[in-house]
């Protein structure tokens, strides 16, 4: 039986789907062992934020000391997780970095802190932990908001992407003519390079005494 890479990140039984059956006879006919095939009938496994629980001992620190420092071999120990992307064969997974262990003795660790690991799709398994996470990543810096993540940009290069940046407050004092900050729209407008059209609106309004 040829391993066929599309089947293992789909949904729908291997053994009792139709195509997988006609395409390994085709590629054992041919000889060929492993094979990528695009599928009509392909159903992904996970969608993008959907809650999940991820087997792996990558970077991980107990209670007591960090197992670089002892003897033994780390265990396989469960985390919860959000799934993000297919990575060929594997599943990238956020685990929020402290998430303790499905037995709360470990807690999860990373050298990098944004979150991401790699898994294969057989350690990984569907659950309903959590609701679905919002996996939209910010177009300048690269990380995902509704994560918790922060801003990766370099303060060097300006201030924090848009999507990190707090709204301002809506509920401010209001002025005589029921505007939220008091004044006029006209009045509103301080940056210079408002300045000039407003004095040319003030100068051509119907009710203005002066002439262009």
């Amino acid at each position: 039986m040829p391993y066929l890479y599309t089947c293992r990140t789909c949904a729908l039984p291997a053994k009792s789907c139709p195509t997988r059956a006609t395409v390994a006879k085709a590629l054992t006919a041919l000889g060929v062992r492993s094979a990528k095939h695009a599928c009509a009938d392909f159903k992904p496994l996970f969608s993008a934020g959907d809650p999940v629980i991820v087997e792996t001992r990558a970077w991980l620190t107990s209670r007591s000391g960090s197992y670089e420092e002892q003897e033994n071999e780390p265990p396989i120990l469960k985390y919860r997780g959000h799934f993000i992307r297919y990575v060929g064969s594997k599943a990238i997974v956020f685990v929020k970095p402290g998430t303790e262990s499905e037995n709360g003795t470990f807690r999860y660790q990373l050298e990098s802190p944004n979150g991401f690991i790699k898994a294969p799709v057989s350690r990984v398994w569907p659950s309903d932990w959590a609701p679905v996470l919002d996996t939209t990543e910010c177009r300048q810096c690269g990380s995902m908001p509704a994560a918790g993540q922060p801003c990766g940009r370099d303060p060097v290069y300006g201030p924090a992407c848009p999507l990190h940046t707090p709204s301002p407050p809506t509920d401010g004092p209001k002025g005589q003519d029921g505007q939220e900050g008091g004044g006029s729209p006209i009045q509103q407008s301080a940056a210079p390079g408002d300045r000039l059209a407003d004095e040319r609106q003030r100068v051509l309004s119907p009710n203005s005494t002066l002439k262009p």
